[in-house]
């Protein structure tokens, strides 16, 4: 039997993303009882409110079809409803635990944030003999900012001399950090993270001031900006592909049944030139490899980027778009991509769509011998599926597809690509949103322009063609005819005793009278026939000089309805037919057609007296 976990990802820095890849993958090589679905968005702590469009990605799954979850999310994920899901797994005993991120009634497995700081301040106060110094926060929203400004005071509760600034987890709130301590500029400046200390380096050189000389400064995670940083920052180094797999393996121990309430992996701190240490000969020859991988790929995608942009720019409609990503995606290095659309999305003119209907479609398949219908749809589904099962592997990770707040749908991705990094296929799926998006705009105008036309040249009780749709278009077919066949037939029809119908049943009837006739009509031509509601009760039939059995036809079709229908009211209608040649104008043809029609009403008025 195999057990399912869900884990839900909401990635602020595109290299934790890469390290957690591997991380699943190796738990995945290792333990073959388990299949994971990953459902990953990409936050970052300077979006104050999350779009609801992607929360719709972390609704899809049902929470009882799993055995454990797994959430690795910051301060900006959608707090209520993960607290709603968290609730509903204990009501079922689920496990679940939480990475880097400590919440209550959750197994905690990463950093140990307050003794990482704890350490590392230690290590340069006692090293370096520091007795000035401050500390750069991050956000006070975040546990994990709350938890290391807790390790500094703890580290510094014997030092008198300490300056304390709040922030947030970017390079711009460590500038500003910076210029705030010139006047009074502390010996060591701790930041909670790398970005913080990369800004504070920024303004103290910007002064001359010697960085690892004048102050130390550190950070917090060993991320490419502080190993690239000049000085290099001395920093806490974490092993994210460690913490993912220990996540992954903490929630298969839990799922049988061991007790578990956190575990701490294992940090490292880097000293290095930003507090007076020696350089790495290891390090720059890591970025120096990092460079070289980063410029090739960097190149390849961005060859591959304009290609696909001039592809994707020539689709004028869904199925050409979506014919052009099947064949693109095959290069992207999935074993498998799937677009999911939102039927509400495919199939409504509205703009404003920011939730998933409860059908989805799938629309997009990499590698597949099957034919979609008309509209390029594969098969329709229930939302709760995520998708059908067919199509289901051991590790799916799903994403979100939207374009400015409209919840277009998602993707579903077979296993990991090591071809293409996060950050690329971000760019991609923008691009693909915004396509999509600006496809469906073109095509919901058209829709709505054809309406408006339909409306100025329509009658809107019978759907007709009116005197203004005759005008415009009947006048040309009839011109056409006169011209190919040097003839064409006008027929002029009226219907009897409609002011008796009126009088005796109700306008309300009355306008049944009319949409029923209407239909005889449609139902008794041909397709290349034009039929226009003229007036009232009055309606006119242009068609070629062939369709001279077209009055049996019509008399046949009202006979027929008379019998069968359950109206309060018999149709009796009198038809009038003119053979206009080229000598004729289009007004002389209708009205010899109409003084036609009111003799044949006569004689039958003459023969019912």
């Amino acid at each position: 039997m195999g057990y399912k976990i869900a884990f839900f990802s909401w990635d602020w820095l595109f290299e934790i993303v890469q390290e957690k890849q591997k991380g699943i993958q190796k738990f995945l090589d290792e333990y073959q009882d388990i299949s994971i679905d990953l459902f990953e968005n990409y936050g970052n702590y300077g979006l104050v409110h999350p779009m609801d469009s992607l929360l719709e990605l972390y609704k899809l799954p049902n929470i009882k079809d799993y055995d454990a979850l797994i959430f690795q999310t910051n301060s900006n994920f959608y707090k209520d409803y993960r607290q709603q899901m968290i609730e509903t797994a204990h009501r079922y005993h689920i496990p679940v635990i939480s990475i880097n991120d400590p919440i209550k009634n959750c197994v905690y497995v990463g950093t140990d944030n307050q003794k990482a700081i704890y350490d590392i301040t230690r290590t340069i106060i006692d090293e370096k003999h520091c007795q000035n110094i401050a500390y750069v926060s991050g956000p006070m929203t975040s546990r994990e900012a709350r938890l290391r400004k807790a390790g500094f005071l703890q580290a510094t509760e014997q030092i008198e001399n300490i300056q304390i600034i709040d922030g947030n987890w970017n390079t711009e709130d460590g500038e500003k950090a910076a210029k705030m301590l010139l006047d009074h500029l502390p010996e060591l400046i701790v930041c909670a993270n790398d970005n913080l200390a990369h800004g504070v380096v920024n303004i103290l050189l910007q002064h001359h001031i010697e960085v690892g000389k004048d102050v130390y400064v550190t950070g917090f995670d060993n991320l490419t900006i502080a190993r690239a940083a000049n000085p290099r920052i001395t920093t806490i180094k974490r092993d994210y592909q460690t913490i993912t797999y220990t996540a992954l393996k903490t929630a298969r121990e839990l799922i049988f049944g061991k007790q578990i309430t956190h575990v701490y992996s294992p940090f490292k701190i880097i000293k290095s030139v930003s507090c007076g240490y020696p350089a790495s000969e290891e390090d720059n020859s890591e970025l120096k490899q990092e460079y070289l991988s980063y410029s090739y790929n960097s190149n390849c995608f961005f060859e591959s980027l304009e290609r696909l942009e001039i592809l994707f720019s020539k689709a004028s409609n869904f199925s050409e778009l979506l014919d052009i990503f099947e064949k693109e995606s095959q290069n992207l290095g999935y074993k498998q991509v799937y677009l999911i659309m939102n039927s509400d999305y495919v199939d409504s003119m509205s703009g404003d769509i920011t939730q998933f209907s409860d059908i989805m479609y799938l629309m997009g398949i990499s590698y597949h011998q099957l034919i979609p219908d008309k509209r390029h749809i594969y098969q329709k589904f229930p939302k709760k599926e995520i998708l059908p099962q067919a199509y289901k592997s051991r590790y799916m990770i799903y994403t979100s597809l939207s374009n400015n707040g409209v919840a277009i749908g998602y993707l579903a991705f077979d296993h990991y690509s090591t071809m293409i990094s996060v950050n690329f296929m971000t760019i991609i799926l923008k691009l693909l949103g915004l396509t999509i998006e600006g496809i469906r705009k073109e095509q919901v105008l058209s829709i709505l322009n054809e309406r408006l036309e339909d409306l100025s040249i329509k009658d809107s009780l019978t759907h007709l063609y009116n005197r203004f749709g005759m005008n415009h278009l009947g006048k040309s077919l009839f011109q056409s005819y006169i011209k190919k066949d040097h003839q064409a037939l006008i027929y002029f029809i009226d219907m009897d005793y409609m002011k008796k119908i009126n009088d005796e049943y109700g306008h309300d009837m009355g306008d049944y009278a009319i949409k029923e006739t209407a239909q005889i009509l449609l139902d008794s031509c041909s397709q290349d026939d034009f039929i226009i509601r003229y007036g009232g009760d009055e309606f006119i039939i242009i068609t070629n000089a062939m369709s001279n059995q077209l009055p049996q036809i019509i008399n046949q079709k009202v006979e027929a309805f008379n019998q069968l229908h359950a109206y309060p009211f018999d149709l009796s209608l009198s038809v009038g037919h003119y053979l206009a040649s080229n000598k004729d104008q289009f007004e002389t043809a209708i009205n010899k057609a109409d003084t036609i029609m009111y003799e044949v009403k006569k004689q039958k008025k003459a023969q019912r007296v």
